[in-house]
């Protein structure tokens, strides 16, 4: 059964796992959103997390290198940035795991790389993960 939404801060499906500085975001005094390497980010964290960064007017940097995201996450995480106006300078991907064997995730890569488009955006790094994918970057 899928819990209700919005989760709060202390649901287990929110506090198990990578510190994801969740009271800051809420807050909006938070610059940087880092899952740590290898940790897994869910649906769960995943929602919650697309759904403060759609609020969000101050995150800098969104990191998930190293992290392991399911496929349901990457969407929800493409989502939320996409709808926000966070000043983003810095989406680092390197490295980040993902289902094996799920369908889509060339689209929903390239749909995070799309939502992170913006002017103060400065640097993504998505070594190791564009040929696993078959994205092409373009210079």
């Amino acid at each position: 059964m899928a819990p209700d939404w919005p989760l709060p801060l202390g649901h287990p499906s929110v506090d198990d796992g990578p510190p994801l500085a969740m009271g800051e975001l809420r807050s909006g005094t938070a610059t940087e959103v880092c899952c740590p390497a290898g940790q897994e980010l869910g649906a769960a964290r995943a929602a919650l997390l697309g759904e403060l960064l759609k609020a969000n007017t101050s995150v800098t940097k969104l990191d998930l290198s190293g992290a392991s995201c399911t496929a349901e996450a990457l969407r929800l995480l493409a989502a939320g940035v996409a709808a926000s106006s966070m000043p983003l300078a810095e989406l680092l991907l390197r490295g980040a795991e993902h289902e094996a064997g799920s369908e889509g995730v060339a689209s929903r890569l390239s749909a995070l790389l799309r939502g992170a488009c913006r002017p103060s955006l400065s640097l993504v790094d998505c070594a190791g993960e564009v040929p696993r994918v078959g994205l092409r970057c373009l210079a």
